[in-house]
């Protein structure tokens, strides 16, 4: 198993990389939306400042986890992307999809999991 430092990389990678990918939707929106200029170049600060963390702590985690298994976690900022949809966005959700492909993803990260010997 992963030590608890891999796994709090692990965690911050799923969150920065998942808010990034918001924050450039979320800057499309307020671009269309013609919001102030000083508002733009902050949400581009704080999506930059999100892709250098999520990218130095894929650099770190690479270290004590197989680089397979760190991007198959990666594919868990989904669910950050999913989330602030939900709420930020007031997107809506077909909840029997959502159970499918979350249970669909979780057993393919098992079996990239298992499959690194």
């Amino acid at each position: 198993m992963y030590d608890l430092f891999s796994i709090i990389l692990l965690i911050l990678i799923i969150l920065t990389v998942g808010c990034h990918i918001f924050s450039i939707k979320y800057i499309q929106i307020k671009i269309n939306n013609h919001v102030s200029t000083d508002i733009i170049v902050s949400l581009v600060i704080a999506s930059l400042i999100f892709f250098l963390i999520s990218r130095y702590c894929i650099y770190q985690a690479s270290k004590n986890i197989p680089i397979a298994i760190v991007h198959a976690f990666m594919n868990l900022s989904v669910f950050v992307t999913l989330f602030l949809s939900l709420i930020i966005l007031k997107s809506k959700l077909n909840y029997g999809l959502f159970i499918v492909g979350l249970l669909i993803l979780i057993v393919g990260i098992y079996i990239i999991n298992k499959s690194i010997i």
